[in-house]
């Protein structure tokens, strides 16, 4: 699951109460210079002294590495909404982002916006600098995807990608230009595609916005799901032929497709068939059941053509004559 990222920062002044005679006394016999030196950490990172900023020590060992727990310690800053200096305001959030800037400016598209604002408003980074992503309109890109991959800013959040919303999180790396976020998200997609979510990948694909090559990946990915795996999945060919519960699933999988992705699928020559016998029976089967779903369209199955192009699928109007 993403991060719950707080708004508002929030402190306790206990956790970070001293006793001040005690330091006043320990100043006096000299065992120390600054009371700061006896302030504890923050809540959520180790001491300093658990770890070796050393090469030669941390080599080889197995001990707590403090580059991770100092990625840990800015992560939970932006959870948390603390020493933020960055408002980024989206038209599906509110109240907007708490960032820091030279973090988030890892991203390339969020680096041109504050380069822009300090520039614009000769920031010093001492107030807040606020930006607003008016032009974030794609609907693919929802609020659980964008604030994964603000988080990855922080720290990698590959670990909550997943299959429903790998196309989603894939949205919003490539708005921010995140790229290895965005590599990962299409190689999750393409891994978890099936038979419950492979249109909706396909309808995403179609999608005007534009995610670079990997729209096209995903699209592959999903079209060899439907004309090779599934068909393969449920042995559609095996012994049994027609009569066989493969064949009846792949049957009744094709008749839910939307109609242009039924007759795609049906007229394709990728399509894992064994003969022109078989392609041409399977796409009466899947025509029939589907004009007795459809009362107001018919299809029509064409055959004759070429091997590569055993069938057409075409559709009309059914028109119903009103009774007197």
């Amino acid at each position: 699951m993403p991060p719950q990222v707080a708004m508002h920062a929030s402190q306790s002044p206990d956790s970070q109460a001293i006793n001040e005679q005690t330091i006043a006394e320990l100043m006096q016999q000299g065992f120390v210079s600054e009371a700061e030196e006896l302030l504890p950490p923050p809540p959520h990172l180790p001491p300093t002294s658990a770890f070796s900023t050393d090469a030669q020590t941390q080599e080889g060992s197995d001990g707590p590495d403090y580059h991770e727990f100092l990625c840990q310690y800015l992560y939970q800053n932006f959870v948390n909404g603390e020493f933020c200096n960055l408002l980024v305001h989206v038209p599906f959030r509110e109240p907007p982002y708490q960032l820091h800037a030279h973090i988030v400016s890892k991203s390339p598209y969020l680096f041109h916006l504050l380069t822009n604002a300090v520039a614009t408003t000769e920031s010093d980074y001492t107030h807040p600098i606020s930006i607003a992503l008016n032009e974030l309109v794609d609907p693919y890109i929802t609020d659980e995807a964008f604030t994964i991959c603000l988080s990855h800013l922080y720290l990698s959040q590959m670990h909550c990608v997943t299959g429903e919303n790998a196309h989603h999180v894939l949205a919003a790396a490539s708005f921010l230009g995140i790229g290895d976020l965005c590599e990962f998200s299409a190689n999750a997609a393409c891994e978890n595609i099936n038979e419950h979510n492979v249109v909706a990948y396909i309808e995403w694909s179609d999608h005007a916005s534009p995610y670079g090559g990997y729209t096209q990946q995903i699209r592959e990915r999903a079209y060899t799901f439907l004309l090779r795996d599934f068909p393969e999945m449920t042995s559609a060919f095996g012994e049994n032929g027609s009569t066989g519960p493969g064949y009846k699933r792949l049957c009744g999988y094709y008749v839910q497709l939307p109609f242009d992705l039924l007759r795609l699928c049906l007229e394709s020559k990728e399509l894992q068939v064994p003969s022109v016998q078989k392609r041409v029976q399977l796409a009466q089967d899947v025509v029939t059941t589907w004009n007795q779903m459809n009362s107001n369209e018919q299809a029509i199955v064409t055959t004759g053509f070429t091997e590569d192009q055993a069938v057409l699928i075409s559709k009309t109007t059914s028109r119903r004559i009103k009774k007197n």
